[in-house]
């Protein structure tokens, strides 16, 4: 069984996860959620910011999630210069 198909969260093995929101809040329960089912977490609220840590060294990370609607850049340009 799939951890979608029984409702679990897989729990993660040190892969680094880059997250960004513009939302300090979110960004905090989602770092807190992620390491404490073991990834490594870096967060930015600024997503210029993390495009440079992203550019910095891409290789790190295993994964990016973005929200959607950001002021300075939305989810969809970020994930488009990422790629």
């Amino acid at each position: 069984m799939t951890a979608e198909a029984s409702g679990t969260f897989p729990p993660g093995s040190g892969e680094h996860i880059l997250f960004v929101d513009d939302e300090p809040t979110i960004c905090s329960l989602a770092h807190t959620f992620l390491e404490r089912s073991g990834y490594r977490v870096t967060t930015h609220t600024n997503p210029e910011k993390a495009l440079e840590e992203f550019h910095g060294d891409f290789d790190q990370f295993a994964l990016v999630i973005t929200n959607l609607i950001m002021p300075q850049l939305t989810g969809v340009q970020l994930a488009r210069i990422i790629s």
